[in-house]
Formats: structure tokens, sequence, C-alpha cells
């Protein structure tokens, strides 16, 4: 893990970000597991800013005021997480965290339950700490907004694509894994 300009850089993370419920995000991110996980270990993580109960599937890791780390073991439930269990991912986690502790909760992740293998992640926070092999940002409809030109995602070159309910405005020939490393082919 390199630290470079008080972000980490880690290739071995694909993020997909987006603003607002039912655009996507999750199908991305279950369709890419799906690809990838017959020939690669892939790791899912769900973080989310939104605090709620665990339900029995999930066995709770950690837990401070600002954060929570839990692991998924059910596919079978219509939570994100056991959706990209049931998808393909060798292991997946749902991290609950505060805006503040965002960082504390990821470094706590990295260093306590990291299993060193490529990574989906569904995060629209995620891109303020961490610059990814690959970065996606899930618009509604075609249009851009002030979420998809910030900072953070021009500078880790999110790529911006939308959704109509059936299909992406991406192929996924174009994604590739080189060991743990997401490279997009443009």
């Amino acid at each position: 893990m390199e630290i470079a300009d008080q972000k980490y850089h880690l290739p071995a993370f694909l993020i997909i970000s987006g603003m607002g419920r039912n655009i996507g995000k999750t199908s991305l991110a279950c369709n890419i597991i799906k690809e990838f996980s017959e020939k690669e270990r892939i790791t899912a993580i769900k973080i989310s800013s939104h605090f709620h109960e665990p339900t029995p599937e999930l066995k709770l890791l950690f837990k401070t005021g600002g954060y929570s780390i839990s692991k998924e073991y059910n596919p079978g439930t219509e939570k994100d997480s056991s959706k990209m269990l049931a998808a393909g991912a060798r292991d997946s986690f749902y991290i609950q965290s505060q805006k503040d502790t965002l960082r504390d909760a990821f470094e706590k992740y990295i260093q306590e339950f990291d299993p060193g293998n490529a990574v989906v992640c569904e995060s629209s926070a995620l891109a303020k700490i961490i610059t990814p092999g690959i970065g996606f940002t899930i618009l509604s409809g075609n249009k851009i907004n002030n979420f998809s030109q910030s900072e953070d995602f021009l500078a880790n070159n999110f790529k911006q694509i939308s959704f109509d309910g059936k299909k992406f405005t991406l192929s996924l020939e174009k994604i590739k894994l080189q060991g743990t490393r997401w490279l997009y082919d443009l």
C-alpha cells in the first residue's frame, strides 16, 4: 500500500459510486464479480453512511462509535452484501461509517480483514481516501451532476457511465484484471 497525496493508491480496488438508490450500483458490482470470480478471488465491500441494525446473516467483526465492519455469510438475502456474495465474491463485507470516521473504518478493514484479493467496492465516499485501479460513477440518466464532477472523481479518473434500468453504457470486456490490479482498456 502506497500513500500518495494523502490518499492510498490501491490498484486492487475497483470502486462503483453514484448518488441515489436504484441507479444500478449493486447490479454493476454483481456483473463485474460474476465476470471475474470464476478465475480470480474477488472480495466485495459495501460501504454505507446509513446505519441499520445488522441482520442475523451479518457477523459483526468490529464496532466503535463511528463505524462498524461486518462480514456477510448468507448469499440468499436482498441485502447488497448478500447479492455480491451470491454473484461469486469469495468474501463480502459491509462497512457502516459516518463520513468523519470513514478513513478510520477503511484503515481498520485494511489492517485486520484485507485478504489481499482484488476488490469490488460499492461506495460513494471512498474516492476521498483512495485512488483505485478503476472507478465508475453511475449517473442518473445521462445528465452530469456536481457529484460526478467533484474533484475526487475527476482526479481519480472515474469513468462516468449510465444505466437505463436494463443495460449500462459500459462494456465489461474493457475491464481487465492483472493479478489483483484492475485496469480499464480505453
